[in-house]
């Protein structure tokens, strides 16, 4: 599966980053108000949203939300490029046996496709993307050096 986006958050350049180990930590934070921001993921915000204990400003994912359509995209706001990748894949061990990948794989292409798991994943704001150990590995290649460009570009002092 892979999360697409729909990372809530807000962005204001007088707004200092403060780093916390985890969604728990944050929503510690920001619920009360000891933050004015945070970039959450949509299942980790869903809660929130409903139950309106958080706004949404703005939204990474390529695809409006269904469950709310309103929150803007990062293209309706003119960030066009910007993206924070966020994905969920099974990993295994170097060494496992080419054959055991294959059935992993082919037992997870299956659920993926399932129409009633499909509905619940994007019901939480998630898309449901099914790939070979090969374009996974693929994309984690590619996300690890877009990401590793984009730290570079935003030039931090070491």
């Amino acid at each position: 599966m892979r999360h697409t986006g729909n990372r809530i958050g807000g962005s204001n350049p007088s707004l200092s980053a403060n780093l916390r180990r985890g969604a728990a930590p944050m929503l510690t934070d920001l619920l009360p108000g000891r933050l004015d921001a945070a970039v959450l993921s949509s299942l980790t915000a869903r809660p929130y949203l409903v139950d309106k204990k958080i706004r949404a400003i703005v939204s990474d994912a390529t695809e409006n939300w269904p469950v709310a359509p309103e929150i803007p995209l990062l293209r309706d706001v003119g960030l066009r490029d910007a993206s924070l990748p966020s994905w969920f894949g099974l990993a295994a061990p170097p060494g496992t046996l080419p054959a055991i990948i294959k059935k992993l794989n082919e037992a997870f292409v299956a659920a993926g496709n399932d129409p009633d798991l499909r509905r619940r994943v994007e019901y939480n704001g998630l898309t449901v993307v099914t790939s070979t150990p090969e374009e996974m590995q693929a994309m984690i290649v590619k996300d690890n050096a877009d990401i590793a460009q984009l730290v570079h570009s935003l030039n931090p002092q070491k």
